[in-house]
C-alpha cells in the first residue's frame, strides 16, 4: 500500500498595512488594522496524519489477555534496507491468545520509501523464505553483522509472559537474526546465533566489543534461571560463537540475586577510552551499574561502577548520548514507578566524568518538572537542523497525547517547548526524514482522534520547526 499525494500547506508571511488619514485635520474615520494572526502553532510545521493502514482486529484479542487497541505497531526500527541511501521502515505487531489458548504470532512488515513521501510495504519481496512472526519484541536493532554494507536485522523477542497450562515452557519466544545475502535479500538467519530458543530476552545491544572491526551482540537473558546478560562474539561474517568467559554467568548471579534480571542494557564509552563499556539497568537501585571493558571485550562485572540512585527503581529504557558536546557518553534513562496506575515515568540525566563514573544532573538540566513524561518511548532527533539533538518524549495519555521535547542549548541545558509538538501523536511513534527534504517526519501508530481509527499514520513534516 502506498501513501501518495500529501496535501501540502504554505505558511504566508503576514505585512501590517497601516492606513494614513487624509484631510488636514479631518475627523474622517480610522480604518484600524486588522488584528495579526495567532502565532504558528505545532500542528502547523506538520500535515494532518495520513492512513497507512488500519487496525484490522478491531479490538482486543478473543481471550481479552492482551488488548492491542492502541499498540497496533510494537515495535519500530529505521534502517537503509534497500541500499538506495533513504530510510526504511521495519514494524513488529504484538501478538495474541485465542480462546482456545492458542498464540499467535504475527508477521513482521517492511515498508520502503523513494523520497518522495510514499511508503511501500516490500516484505515479501525482501524477505526469502518465511516471513518471520512474533508475538511480542521487545527491541528491534539494526546494524551491518556480516560486513557487506547493508543493515541487518536482529529481532529481541520476549514472548507474552502469559500463563500456560505449561507455565515455564512457553514463557519465551526465539529472537530472529535477518542478514542480507548477495541478492540484496534478507534471509533468516537465527541458526547463525548459538542458543537462541532457550530464553526470552528483555532487550539488547551491538557493537564492537573486542575492537576486530565487526559487531558483536549482548542480550538480556531473562528464564529462571539463567538471569543475566550472554554474550556472542561475530566472526565478522555473522556467525557467532558464545563469549561465555566474557560476562561469567556464576558471577553474574553472585552479583545481582536476588533480584529478576536486567531491564535495559547499553554499550557507551564510560572512561574515555576509546572501547565500548557496558550499562545495565535492573529493576532494584543496586542492580544500576557500569561493568569496564579491558578492551578485549571482557566486562569487570565482578566490580562494577556504581552509578546514582534513580528517582524509581525500575528502568524501562536508556538513550546513550554526548548531551554537552564533550566527547563523553552520558546517559538519559526513563524511570518507571510501577506502583503508580498507570505507570508514572520521570527522565532522569546522568553525566559522564570520562572516567566510569557518572553524577545525576537532572535537575540542573532539565527545566521542572524535571523529567516529565507519560511514556518509556524516547528518542532524539535534529528536529530543527541546528546540529543539535532534542530528547522526544510523550505527554498524556491514548489519544490525548501529544509529542512534547526538550531543545538543547549545546551545552547539555535543555528548555522545554511545552505547546506540544505534535498533536495527536499516539504514544508508538519513531521520526524519519520521509520525503528527502532534510526535514523530521514521523511514522506512528495507534488512535488517531482526527481519522477515528487506529491504525498505522504518517505525518509529514512542511518546515523545520523554528524555535
Amino acid at each position: 500500500m502506498t501513501i501518495t499525494g500529501l496535501r501540502r500547506i504554505t505558511l504566508l508571511g503576514i505585512t501590517a498595512a497601516f492606513l494614513g488619514c487624509g484631510g488636514g485635520g479631518s475627523d474622517a474615520p480610522v480604518t484600524p488594522a486588522p488584528d495579526p494572526p495567532p502565532p504558528p502553532t505545532a500542528a502547523m510545521w506538520f500535515e494532518n496524519p495520513t492512513l497507512l493502514f488500519e487496525d484490522e482486529t478491531g479490538g482486543p484479542s478473543d481471550s481479552g489477555l492482551f488488548n492491542i487497541n492502541d499498540d497496533r505497531v510494537l515495535q519500530w526500527a529505521i534502517a537503509d534496507l534497500t541500499g538506495d541511501g533513504l530510510d526504511d521502515v521495519i514494524a513488529t505487531f504484538p501478538g495474541y491468545d485465542s480462546a482456545d489458548g492458542v498464540r499467535n504470532a504475527r508477521p513482521i512488515r517492511i515498508f520502503a520509501q523513494a523520497g518522495d513521501a510514499t511508503l511501500t510495504e516490500v516484505t515479501s519481496s525482501l524477505i526469502v523464505g518465511q516471513i518471520p512472526a512474533t508475538e511480542f519484541t521487545r527491541h528491534i536493532i539494526t546494524a551491518d553483522f556480516n560486513g557487506d554494507g547493508l543493515a541487518d536485522i536482529f529481532l529481541l523477542n520476549h514472548g507474552l509472559e502469559l500463563p500456560t497450562s505449561d507455565p515455564g515452557a512457553d514463557w519465551h519466544e526465539p529472537d530472529v537474526l535477518l542478514l542480507s545475502n548477495v541478492d540484496g535479500n534478507y534471509e533468516d538467519k537465527s541458526v547463525n546465533i548459538p542458543g537462541l530458543n532457550d530464553y526470552y530476552s528483555h532487550g539488547g545491544a551491538v557493537g564492537d566489543i573486542d575492537g576486530d572491526s565487526d559487531v558483536d551482540i549482548l542480550v538480556n537473558v531473562n528464564n529462571w534461571p539463567p538471569v543475566g546478560i550472554v554474550v556472542y562474539v561475530n566472526d565478522g561474517t555473522g556467525n557467532f560463537t558464545l563469549g561465555a568467559d566474557l560476562i561469567p554467568m556464576w558471577d553474574y548471579w553472585g552479583l545481582v540475586a536476588p533480584v529478576t534480571g536486567d531491564l535495559w542494557i547499553e554499550l557507551l564509552d564510560a572512561d574515555g577510552d576509546g572501547d565500548l563499556d557496558l550499562f545495565s539497568a535492573g529493576n532494584v537501585p543496586a542492580k544500576h551499574y557500569v561493568a569496564i571493558n579491558d578492551g578485549t571485550g571482557r566486562f569487570n562485572v565482578q566490580s562494577p561502577v556504581s552509578l546514582p540512585d534513580p528517582i524509581w527503581p525500575f528502568i524501562e529504557g536508556a538513550l546513550v548520548s554526548d548531551l554537552d558536546g564533550d566527547g563523553l557518553d552520558d546517559l538519559v534513562l526513563v524511570n518507571t514507578d510501577t506502583s503508580a496506575e498507570p505507570w508514572d515515568h520521570q527522565l532522569q540525566i546522568l553525566m559522564s566524568a570520562g572516567d566510569g563514573s557518572f553524577g545525576d544532573e537532572t535537575t540542573t538540566r532539565l527545566p521542572s518538572p524535571a523529567g516529565e513524561t507519560t511514556n518509556p518511548h524516547i528518542v532524539e532527533a535534529d528536529l530543527n537542523g541546528d546540529g543539535l539533538s532534542e530528547i522526544l518524549n510523550v505527554i498524556g495519555q491514548s489519544s490525548t497525547s501529544v509529542v512534547d521535547f526538550y531543545a538543547n542549548d549545546g551545552m547539555g541545558v535543555f528548555t522545554r517547548i511545552g505547546l506540544g509538538f505534535l498533536d495527536e501523536l499516539p504514544h508508538s511513534y519513531t521520526p524519519i526524514d520521509l520525503d528527502n527534504d532534510g526535514d523530521i517526519d514521523f511514522v506512528a501508530s495507534g488512535w488517531v482522534e482526527s481519522l477515528g481509527v487506529s491504525g498505522f499514520v504518517v505525518y509529514e513534516a512542511l518546515t523545520k520547526p523554528d524555535f
